[in-house]
């Protein structure tokens, strides 16, 4: 079984705060805060965008398999 780490750090009060995510392979290392959550034009990320990127690229390589399964079953 595969295991991901990651962290989260967060400094400050909720509003005023911010914080750095990062991921065990160290693809990602970036500032959130509650600004970036609710704002927009932040340079930094939050959650929700994270959680969704990694539900395209999952979907992605999904779609990819099953492409690939049905092309091969064409004989290409």
């Amino acid at each position: 079984m595969l295991i991901r780490n990651a962290k989260a750090e967060w400094q400050g009060d909720l509003l005023n705060g911010s914080g750095q995510l990062s991921v065990g392979s160290g693809a990602l290392d970036v500032p959130y805060s509650v600004k970036s959550r609710l704002e927009d034009g932040q340079s930094a990320t939050n959650p929700e965008e994270l959680l969704g990127a990694s539900h395209a690229g999952r979907i992605w390589s999904v779609f990819n398999r099953e492409t690939g399964q049905f092309k091969a079953s064409l004989g290409e």
